[in-house]
């Protein structure tokens, strides 16, 4: 090797941006694209979060040469940053171009497929249906209950609809006094049973993971009796969560039999005050309705809820509303006339307010009349008169 002689320049390859770094050829020569963008455009893209990731990297490393000494270094990063610039006006048309995720399917209702025509007989023994309003829906299987103890089954039926009550509906008759309803449902295995047929009807019905959440418990007339019979044991009550008693609660005077002397014998209906006390506490919901009705043997409707809110220590208010007549479906009777479900237009009477209580989740509402039109109203006119309470409760929880 030929030694080098002093003072001789020594030739350098010369490094210039034209010819990449440290004399690299150009095709050599990194750009934003290169590392942000596949080479071969059949390839597929990355993601947007993946270029912007990499555009940082390309960002941070500009920065380290910017900051450098070195003309060429400036130079290179200079020209980096150009190209980022031109990329990040093509980030929103390249995630445009990006195809979206498809959205997940939404899970399918559980009462997709629930048959919500037709009547179910539940009743073991006894004449008991199942009715399902075109107001119930149940998107995980989770189903109010409403057992509703005699009166017209028609009727009955008509007024939770027209109420819009999101609820399943038993109604069941099972004669025309309060004794039979005491003695049937005397134990309590009785409304368990029940429970347990309901549960196994809706699931039949199609109702997917079907389940009882609240329970309901409402009559009209002789029915009260079995509701004081299930209220009597108190594992049964705490699944209660409302009692409407419309027109229909009756305790004994004391003497027994004298229903002008003597008071109000409350011990019979013990597990109604016990209720009402729960409710005026906010825990339940109660609802009384009554008429001037006076039996000749035992005390009326008015009589019985004045000795009940007596042991509550709650007093009335005069007053009221009146309930309007529900628009329900109506049929030709004899002679060609219009009626109500059998009851004929020119035996509905209305129902003039005269008091009523607000306490707490017990409500009262006292009505005048003595005949059995009057009494008759509280049925017919259950879907404004107390159905829209139930509603409001169940709605709002």
């Amino acid at each position: 090797m030929r030694p080098v002689k002093s003072g001789a320049a020594v030739e350098r390859p010369r490094r210039t941006l034209e010819s990449g770094v440290d004399g690299a050829p150009d095709s050599f020569r990194p750009t934003v694209e290169s590392v942000i963008s596949p080479a071969d455009s059949a390839a597929p893209r990355a993601s947007n979060a993946s270029r912007l990731t990499r555009a940082l990297a390309v960002m941070l490393a500009c920065g380290a040469l910017a900051g450098g000494t070195s003309p060429l270094g400036r130079a290179f990063a200079s020209d980096l940053m150009a190209q980022l610039g031109a990329l990040r006006q093509r980030l929103p048309r390249l995630g445009r171009q990006a195809e979206a995720a498809p959205a997940a399917a939404p899970a399918p209702r559980a009462d997709a497929k629930l048959v919500r025509t037709g009547r179910s007989p539940v009743g073991a023994g006894f004449a008991g249906l199942l009715t399902i309003p075109p107001s119930f829906e149940s998107a995980d299987g989770a189903y109010d209950l409403v057992i509703h103890f005699h009166g017209n089954t028609d009727l009955v039926e008509d007024s939770f609809g027209v109420a819009g009550v999101n609820a399943v509906v038993v109604i069941i008759n099972l004669g025309v006094n309060s004794g039979v309803y005491e003695d049937k449902f005397a134990s309590p295995d009785e409304i368990r049973e029940l429970l347990a047929r309901v549960h196994r009807t809706m699931d039949k019905r199609g109702l997917a993971n079907a389940r009882m959440r609240r329970l309901a418990l409402t009559s009209w007339s002789a029915g009260y009796g079995a509701i004081l019979r299930t209220l009597e044991n108190q594992a049964v009550n705490e699944q209660v969560d409302a009692v409407v008693l419309l027109d229909g609660i009756h305790a004994r005077n004391r003497p027994e039999g004298d229903p002008r002397g003597g008071t109000i014998d409350l011990q019979r209906i013990e597990p109604f005050v016990r209720f009402a006390r729960l409710a005026v506490e906010g825990k339940k919901l109660m609802l009384l309705t009554h008429s001037d009705v006076k039996p000749p043997e035992y005390p009326g409707c008015k009589e019985t809820t004045d000795g009940m809110l007596d042991a509550l220590g709650v007093a009335r208010a005069a007053g009221g509303t009146a309930p309007v007549m529900p628009p329900l479906a109506t049929t030709k009777g004899e002679a060609g006339k219009p009626s109500t479900h059998g009851v004929p237009q020119s035996k509905i009477v209305d129902l003039e307010p005269r008091s009523e209580v607000h306490a707490g989740g017990l409500t009262v509402r006292g009505y005048s009349g003595e005949t059995p039109e009057h009494h008759m109203a509280h049925l017919i006119r259950m879907a404004t008169l107390a159905l829209p309470d139930l509603k409001a409760r169940w709605d709002a929880r």
